[in-house]
């Protein structure tokens, strides 16, 4: 693993570049892009994923609303203002979409991994009992529908 602040490696090594879900970690973002930019070949292309504001979290967020629960989600780079930020270093940014859903059959599997989520930490105070009636109300036809938001950017070309 390497620091994407400081890549240890020479100017216009490489073809493609890949970030996969962690710029939105990164403290220094332009200093992170500026790294990225130098170790491309002028013709090499960074690819970046990343979801989006209006995601599952967001979603199972508002689900809960009606519990003293606070949700922290980081977006500081999204598919709503990623393309912004890389624009300021490449002069070629598209966005792709990758279109998807969670289809939930067992509201018990969905509490486990929202009760993993660090953002989701007060969760644990709320009786399971509880969470399983709001998830399974808002159930169709036994499925919850869960909706993601999951992206990818591709940048190219040196912008000076």
């Amino acid at each position: 693993m390497i620091d994407i602040k400081d890549i240890p490696f020479p100017d216009k090594e490489f073809d493609v570049v890949i970030a996969n879900m962690m710029l939105y970690h990164v403290p220094d973002l332009p200093r992170a892009l500026r790294e990225v930019r130098r170790v491309l070949k002028d013709n090499g292309t960074f690819y970046c994923a990343t979801y989006g504001e209006n995601g599952m979290m967001e979603y199972i967020g508002h689900l809960l609303d009606s519990f003293p629960v606070s949700s922290a989600h980081n977006y500081s780079f999204t598919l709503q203002n990623g393309e912004e930020k890389l624009a300021e270093h490449f002069s070629d940014v598209r966005k792709l979409l990758y279109e998807d859903a969670l289809e939930v059959t067992d509201a018990d599997d969905l509490i486990d991994y929202i009760d993993s989520l660090p953002g989701f930490s007060d969760i644990r105070d709320i009786p399971r009992d509880s969470l399983r009636a709001v998830l399974e109300r808002n159930m169709r036809g036994g499925v919850l529908h869960v909706p993601k938001e999951y992206g990818m950017f591709a940048a190219k070309g040196i912008r000076e």
